[in-house]
């Protein structure tokens, strides 16, 4: 028997305006961050469009496993202290 190998990504992001859809949707549902290696993943030439979309995006290290965690970066949201 032949075993199907296909790799299933974990989003089914197509382009940046996708990327920066999905990233807008986890932050107004208060999902968090995306691991930056499931974008790497699900989109084809991610640098490309994470590149374009630095302006608009936030990376954060996780401190245990110095993973990074790619942020929609809401420019209306205030940090208070």
């Amino acid at each position: 028997m032949k075993e199907n190998s296909s790799l299933k990504t974990s989003y089914k992001i197509k382009d940046r305006k996708g990327l920066l859809r999905l990233l807008k949707q986890h932050d107004l549902k208060g999902l968090g961050g995306i691991l930056l290696e499931d974008i790497q993943e699900s989109l084809p030439h991610c640098e490309k469009a994470l590149k374009i979309l630095q302006n608009e995006i936030i990376y954060i290290s996780r401190p245990v496993d110095k993973k990074k965690i790619v942020f929609y970066n809401d420019k209306n949201s205030y940090l208070t202290s």
